[in-house]
């Protein structure tokens, strides 16, 4: 119950301070293709992304810290409910073995 209040504030302030700095990040989607981890923005094109260490895995939710290519730190929010829940339960799977096996971005 802790962990689930401690998202939603943090959620909460990220949103707070992106409206507040009138930044829209517009993340228009997640690709996974067995390989890279991509993140498309509004307008653009994929672009593969590097999951950071501080990224958080929950049954219901995943709080993704990405890096890009270009050196931006972002916070991704994907709840259960988003997806399908095959593909949601695949990607959590998927992320717990890549984040347990691999050294930790920074």
């Amino acid at each position: 119950m802790l962990q689930l209040l401690l998202l939603a504030m943090l959620m909460a302030a990220r949103y707070r301070s992106d409206r507040q700095l009138g930044r829209q990040r517009g993340i228009a989607g997640l690709r996974w293709d067995q390989e890279q981890l991509a993140i498309r923005f509004a307008g653009t094109g994929w672009q593969p992304v590097e999951i950071g260490r501080h990224s958080r895995l929950f049954s219901f939710a995943l709080l993704l810290e990405l890096h890009t290519a270009d050196g931006r730190r972002l916070w991704l929010p994907l709840f259960a409910d988003a997806a399908e829940a095959e593909g949601f339960r695949r990607l959590l799977v998927e992320l717990r073995y890549r984040m347990s096996s691999s050294p930790p971005q920074s």
